[in-house]
């Protein structure tokens, strides 16, 4: 039994669910900014937390937008170097480009997951006022990453089952 459509519809539901948390968290960044600046000038009280926690938040944005937008086929290419291939050679250009990120995200990925395990086998904290664990900071890396991995995959294998002449014996 063929368990892709599945497998597909899990991986990209969590990756717009990704994209929907970034967004939330871009709203909660504006207003981390929005309270610093108040607290700042108005009541001359500037704030401890809200810049290293602002700037963790986006760290969470990066890589939960980049999850959702790679899921989406919205990564970064140069498309004018594929407008002078034609369909063919574009489908074979597409697919080389996206098994060569395929290991280029495995490969940081797995970077990732080492930072990850460094911070939790050694305990270690943030130099921030805030002082907090850094698997909470350097957690959301390795997840961004693994479903960067899973939709490029899928995106793989979906392509490789489409091509013309796939599937006839």
């Amino acid at each position: 039994m063929n368990q892709e459509p599945w497998l597909w519809r899990t991986v990209f539901g969590v990756c717009r669910f990704c994209q929907g948390m970034a967004a939330v968290l871009v709203l909660a960044i504006m207003v981390l900014t929005l309270w610093e600046v108040v607290s700042r000038y108005l009541f001359h009280n500037p704030s401890t937390w809200t810049l290293p926690l602002g700037d963790y938040l986006l760290l969470y944005v990066t890589y939960l937008g980049t999850a959702a937008t790679f899921a989406q086929g919205g990564h970064i290419r140069v498309d004018f170097v594929l407008e002078w291939l034609g369909p063919r050679w574009r489908q074979r250009c597409e697919q080389w480009a996206e098994c060569i990120s395929l290991v280029y995200i495995f490969t940081l990925g797995y970077l990732t997951y080492r930072l990850l395990a460094i911070a939790f086998v050694r305990g270690e904290y943030d130099d921030s006022t805030m002082h907090l664990p850094l698997v909470f900071i350097n957690g959301i890396m390795p997840v961004g990453m693994l479903l960067m991995l899973l939709a490029s995959g899928l995106r793989i294998r979906r392509a490789l089952k489409n091509r013309p002449g796939a599937g006839r014996g």
